[in-house]
């Protein structure tokens, strides 16, 4: 899947939804899934804030890079190795973000 098919199937009521817990806004919100979506090559329709990354979404290390280094740049932050192990869901990621673009 390539990031426009990600844009395409992006509808933002289905991001409205789901509840994080976070204050980050549903652009960068929308922004998180579309970028996993595209790391993990699946429709964003499968993701959801419950999701864990490396279980349900079937992240390996590898997606895991690419999935940080496309963070990173999107939001101009950086995301230490060590902190890793403590984002296991899309909502730890949201809220990781959330605090680091603050």
């Amino acid at each position: 899947m390539n990031e426009e098919k990600a844009n395409m199937e992006l509808n933002l009521g289905q991001l409205e939804g789901v509840s994080g817990g976070t204050s980050i806004t549903g652009g960068e919100r929308e922004k998180i899934y579309r970028i996993l979506a595209v790391s993990l090559d699946m429709s964003i329709s499968l993701i959801t804030g419950k999701s864990s990354l490396r279980g349900d979404l079937g992240a390996d290390s590898f997606d895991m890079a690419d999935i940080v280094g496309r963070i990173e740049n999107a939001f101009c932050i950086r995301i230490p190795g060590g902190d890793l192990p403590r984002i296991n869901t899309v909502d730890d990621l949201v809220d990781y973000v959330r605090i680091r673009i603050l």
